[in-house]
């Protein structure tokens, strides 16, 4: 570059700050959308009881907020929610029989999982539990439904894939499940002119859907055909 424009660079960079014209730093980094959406969990409750918690998030900045419910026509709004890169805590606060229940959480986001710990006053002093939710997205536990609406497939994952296929004729169990890296397999067998039926559900989970394949085992013969089936929301 010759000597000439490089001093004109100079000149117009100088009168471009001192005029308060200089290009704008570059936008603080935003939160990732990677918390946003519904996480589930298992959880014992301190009566015994176990019940399934449904949080649903939203962040704007660093401002969390969500709904939880541990059990339907519960939901509570969250507060105190915050996001600091990849942690976050927040607080719920419920009465029960005229005592406020107060429980925090915190927690560190791991890919697909929040993994942490929950504070509550729930049986009067204060416990902690350990927490470790699962963003639904990626999730394939929960209900099931394709073509008619008698058909319903509910899936649970505590360590293998299992759950139950619901047709107009009955409900039938999973064996052989396996669910790993979004992709899934199992199958369901069932009396067919009293001879076994089986059918093998294979696939990936794709945001709320299930694409893949059912293979037809019937009298020595096979027959594929693809299949998607929906998130059937509580």
């Amino acid at each position: 570059m010759k000597p000439c424009a490089v001093m004109w660079k100079l000149l117009t960079g100088f009168l471009l700050a001192a005029a308060g014209l200089a290009p704008a730093a570059a936008p603080a980094a935003s939160v990732p959308a990677a918390w946003d959406g519904v996480w589930t969990w298992t959880f014992t409750m301190p009566d015994g009881a176990t019940v399934k918690p449904r949080l649903a998030l939203q962040v704007t900045n660093q401002n969390l907020t969500g709904l939880i419910s541990f059990r339907p026509g519960s939901e509570t709004s969250i507060t105190e929610g915050r996001v600091d890169g990849d942690r976050v805590t927040f607080k719920v606060v419920r009465e029960r029989n005229g005592r406020r229940i107060e429980t925090t959480y915190r927690g560190t986001l791991h890919g697909a999982k929040i993994i942490g710990e929950m504070e509550s006053n729930w049986s009067g002093g204060r416990q902690v539990y350990p927490w470790e939710a699962v963003n639904q997205a990626t999730s394939i536990e929960g209900r099931w439904g394709w073509g008619a609406r008698s058909v319903e497939l509910r899936l649970e994952q505590n360590g293998v894939l299992s759950g139950t296929l619901f047709l107009e004729e009955g409900s039938f169990p999973l064996r052989h499940g396996r669910y790993q890296a979004g992709e899934f397999t199992f199958e369901a067998e069932r009396q067919k002119e009293g001879r076994p039926y089986t059918n093998i559900f294979q696939g990936r989970l794709e945001e709320k859907m299930l694409k893949g394949a059912i293979h037809r085992l019937f009298d020595g013969q096979t027959n594929v055909n693809g299949w998607e089936a929906r998130r059937v929301e509580k």
